[in-house]
């Protein structure tokens, strides 16, 4: 046998052998991911800390199972940094600890290895475990990692509103384009309202909102007021709360300019603290350490199938957008809420209903509808929501 056939032959083996291998391991993590419990899969909702700064990130984290394991990805979490996907696999000699890769979903910068425990306590499902990686300036950071499987199972794939009508918008978005620009006085205030801002007059529960909240928790000394618009309630509660000072916000830049304008035109801008957020994150901006005394919301609600004849009116935005607008400012408003404080927002029957009820479920917060109003075109909910237990308190 000359050295040519022998190394074919050698070459051939090791293919051979590769392959059984191959074939092997497939058979090996097919068997390991038959002998996972379905009770793994879903949703958890918990706490991502880092040591040494005892910063708290809150997680919603849906994990499935794999080939050879599990893998997971948050689909929420309070800082893009923190934007995670991460693969597992069941540790050598152990029955229920894992570990694996971590990596952020939108740099390769942030990445690194973690491993946990899986605790299954009755009906209770808990990941408990630590995580290594890098900053920004390649310094080696670590910390916990602790994670509640939530009683729902999944977000709803398919959403339907509760009340159907492709007509809702017809008459408020007339009514805004029969006038586009006008000047309005609303307790006292003088608003100057140009094209494309929604005008709060016209609007069926923007006023009644304002009320509840005053009747319910007066003048508190710091306010929130996500998607501001023409500044409506960042104004009345800088005017009226002796101690007040308001954080106001809003995505859309034409808002934001009038409410500025309408403060400076009231003399309470040196009351108001004015940042431009973004639509896909509407606490960007806020300082990640302010928390509030009251933090209100009038925000688009209606379901797109709704409104879609609408979709190019300068109007729009202001009546519906993507549902993931609620999905952030509830499961954000932990960060920003005192221990004692208060979020009040706005819905409607037009809106996915269902889907924010699953917000509120996997956020930790309580909540009661303080105000259901019956009108022609909807019917409107005002929602008033608090935590259940601070993020300290609920680590610890």
């Amino acid at each position: 046998m000359d050295i040519t056939t022998s190394l074919g032959l050698i070459a051939s083996g090791i293919a051979v052998t590769t392959a059984i291998y191959g074939v092997c391991k497939y058979i090996r993590n097919l068997i390991m991911y038959l002998s996972l419990p379905d009770y793994l899969t879903g949703l958890y909702t918990g706490f991502y800390i880092q040591n040494q700064t005892s910063k708290i990130n809150f997680d919603v984290v849906e994990i499935k199972k794999k080939i050879g394991g599990l893998m997971g990805r948050t689909i929420y979490a309070h800082s893009l940094n923190f934007d995670y996907h991460f693969t597992a696999y069941k540790l050598q000699g152990t029955k229920n600890v894992y570990e694996g890769k971590w990596h952020n979903q939108h740099t390769k910068k942030y990445m690194g290895s973690f491993q946990f425990r899986i605790i299954k306590e009755g009906s209770n499902v808990l990941i408990v475990g630590g995580w290594i990686g890098p900053n920004e300036e390649e310094r080696i950071k670590f910390g916990d990692w602790k994670l509640r499987k939530s009683e729902i199972q999944e977000l709803p794939k398919k959403l339907e509103p509760k009340k159907k009508n492709e007509r809702i918008l017809e008459d408020i978005i007339r009514r805004h384009e029969s006038e586009p620009e006008c000047v309005e006085r609303i307790k006292n205030l003088r608003f100057s309202i140009p094209k494309g801002v929604f005008n709060p007059i016209r609007g069926k529960i923007s006023i009644p909102l304002m009320e509840k909240v005053k009747d319910q928790v007066g003048f508190p000394d710091l306010v929130l007021d996500l998607g501001c618009g023409c500044g409506l309630y960042a104004l009345y509660f800088a005017q009226y709360g002796e101690a007040t000072h308001v954080f106001a916000s809003d995505s859309n830049r034409a808002s934001l300019n009038a409410a500025k304008l309408n403060a400076s035109y009231n003399r309470v801008e040196d009351k108001i603290t004015f940042i431009e957020s973004r639509s896909d994150q509407i606490y960007h901006g806020i300082p990640k350490d302010k928390k509030f005394d009251l933090i209100i919301a009038n925000l688009p609600f209606t379901a797109k199938e709704n409104c879609i004849k609408y979709e190019n009116s300068p109007y729009f935005h202001c009546f519906s957008a993507d549902s993931k607008l609620y999905f952030n400012l509830v499961l954000g408003a932990q960060f920003h809420l005192k221990d004692n404080g208060f979020l009040f927002f706005t819905f409607g029957e037009s809106g996915y209903e269902d889907e924010l009820h699953d917000f509120l479920g996997l956020a930790n917060l309580q909540y009661t509808i303080v105000e259901r109003r019956v009108e022609k075109d909807d019917v409107f909910l005002i929602y008033k929501a608090w935590i259940k237990e601070s993020l300290s308190k609920r680590w610890s």
